[in-house]
């Protein structure tokens, strides 16, 4: 479905209170009646929860007292953002604000609930952004399609160096090198959110469960060399199919910058409702295994490199694309990547994992395995109990798994805490003997700034409290690739300040720093690459599980921030 924008700055295809939409979901009225008055305090009947939309003739309106659109009608304008009296009394009326919700209501918004109850609405950032764009800037896109216009309105887009920011201001971008050449487009001009989406349904079209990722590697590699990159190489993985990785730009002496995605996924999960492998478009939603994590961000490094190339803007340096596999088992790709010295000489580094709407990730929490063997003492279990290996791992479980016992570390920055916990045990069987040998699988998430030694010692001070009879030893991370440790990038880095600035743009809004909970990619490009890395991907849902799904609204908005940080981080000329 197209882009509807309406009088006011609603969006007619991403309400769920639209004709069409309705006719697709018949449980849209009863879901908007309860989220409407949660979040905005009134309540409708389901039953008149259904609108043609205010571009057409003759509407059924939900809101029949609406002052907006007769007002527009008559002036003979397209929306509120064109008018000489914009913000007005009437306007005002039906102006929906994130943060001001989020004010309102007095705590975090889940993200279904943004994009079902409250980014449709958001007029505010769309006007403001349709309204900076001036006779100037519009001289700059003179001749460009509406879709391209239509871009600028959904929180701004970058074009030669000005940036049209949804507040009304204008500022420079961080490119390095000053405007681009008259005769080059710029590459933001060239996304769209289609051709986001072909990319997306052609990967979600192959299937790519971890370890079995042959065919898409060798289509990801047909595809970046018809694209116009260089260099192409095919890094083999053990078990797997090839680390993917290629060159756009031909400054060699320049600075690197790292786009990366994984290939792999999950195995499929009890529970689709439909078939995985075939991607469902439903309104703004495509469904499909690892349309979110992390298919949606793949497309989004493919459109992004497609742009960059097709617009023939010079950079001061070079991008590398890598499309990794084994991601979710030990990121060996990743590994053979680091290990082919590819990332030399790189400044920074992008993945688009899927990140939730309105956070940006700098960082992420570091894991290991850790292993605590028991060794007892075997008797005839119908003449004693011997030294019990099983008995004594039960009561190291038992203390692991109270977390007031554990005392475990806390960034108020980012209100995270470390992590620890029992993700297996081993011992015993049906042997008519006391078992000697048991193991507690451990899992042990830490923070920047812990270390491994630190996280063995706490153990240690756990186990000593159970007073068990056992011997035992602490070892960990038995993996053909090292532990994916923690990182941070720091926040007044340039790098990170590009990003924030770039994200920024798009939505119109302030964005939360944080770090991941868990581990990827990015954690083995950051501490055994060496190279600092972001984490900026799409949003979505059911990441992992049955039924995922990514919202195609955020495709072009996150290719978007990979081209103009390329841009600002390497310079173009």
């Amino acid at each position: 479905m197209k882009s509807i924008l309406t009088r006011c700055g609603y969006r007619c295809d991403l309400c769920l209170a639209y004709k069409p939409n309705v006719a697709e979901n018949p449980s849209n009225p009863q879901k908007l009646s309860d989220g409407w008055h949660k979040y905005f305090g009134f309540r409708l009947p389901p039953s008149e929860i259904c609108c043609d939309g205010c571009m057409t003739d003759n509407p059924k309106l939900i809101d029949q007292s609406c002052p907006v659109r007769p007002c527009v009608i008559e002036k003979g304008l397209d929306n509120c953002s064109q008018c000489e009296h914009y913000v007005c009394e009437k306007l005002t009326q039906r102006l929906v604000v994130y943060e001001e919700v989020k004010h309102r209501v007095g705590a975090e918004i889940p993200e279904d609930d943004h994009i079902c109850f409250i980014q449709p609405y958001e007029n505010k950032r769309r006007l403001d952004a349709q309204r900076a764009l001036s006779e100037d800037s519009r001289k700059v896109v003179e001749g460009a399609s509406q879709r391209q216009l239509d871009l600028i309105g959904e929180g701004g887009i970058q074009h030669d160096t000005l940036i049209v920011r949804p507040s009304g201001s204008r500022y420079r971008s961080p490119i390095a090198r000053g405007q681009l050449a008259m005769n080059t487009t710029h590459p933001s001009s060239l996304l769209r959110r289609e051709r986001l989406t072909e990319l997306l349904t052609t990967l979600v079209s192959i299937p790519s469960v971890t370890n079995r990722e042959q065919q898409i590697a060798q289509w990801t590699h047909d595809h970046l060399k018809r694209i116009g990159l260089r260099d192409m190489q095919r890094l083999p993985v053990e078990e797997s199919g090839d680390t993917i990785v290629g060159w756009l730009g031909e400054d060699k002496a320049g600075p690197t910058f790292l786009l990366s995605f994984h290939l792999d996924t999950f195995d499929v999960f009890n529970g689709w409702n439909t078939d995985p492998f075939k991607p469902i478009i439903k309104g703004n939603r495509l469904y499909g295994l690892g349309a979110h994590d992390m298919k949606a961000g793949a497309a989004c490094i493919l459109g992004a490199v497609e742009a960059l190339a097709q617009s023939r803007v010079k950079l001061d340096g070079r991008v590398l694309v890598a499309a990794t596999t084994d991601e979710e088992n030990w990121s060996r790709g990743a590994h053979a990547l680091i290990q082919s010295g590819a990332l030399r000489n790189c400044i920074g580094a992008m993945v688009p994992e899927p990140t939730p709407y309105g956070k940006l990730r700098i960082g992420a929490r570091g894991r290991h395995v850790i292993t605590i063997t028991l060794h007892g003492r075997s008797m005839h279990i119908a003449f004693g109990k011997g030294i019990n290996a099983v008995v004594d791992a039960a009561k190291i479980i038992n203390v692991l798994n109270d977390d007031a016992n554990l005392n475990l570390a806390y960034s108020q920055e980012f209100d995270l805490h470390s992590g620890l916990g029992v993700i297996g045990v081993q011992g015993g069987g049906t042997m008519i003997l006391a078992p000697e040998l048991a193991k507690v699988i451990v899992d042990r998430h830490l923070l920047p700034g812990e270390t491994l030694e630190g996280a063995v010692a706490h153990l240690h001070e756990l186990v000593r409290r159970t007073k068990i009879e056992c011997t035992y030893e602490i070892t960990w991370d038995d993996r053909p690739t090292p532990a994916p440790g923690a990182f941070i990038v720091p926040v007044q880095s340039r790098f990170v300040q590009v990003v924030k600035q770039q994200i920024e743009s798009e939505l119109g809004r302030e964005v939360q720093l944080t770090i991941a909970r868990s581990v990827a990619d990015v954690n083995h490009i950051a501490v055994h690459g060496g190279v600092p890395t972001i984490t900026c991907g799409p949003w979505g849902g059911n990441t992992c599980e049955a039924n995922e799904w990514v919202d195609l609204e955020s495709l072009a908005p996150i290719a978007r921030v990979h081209v103009n940080t390329v841009m600002a981080m390497l310079g173009a000329d």
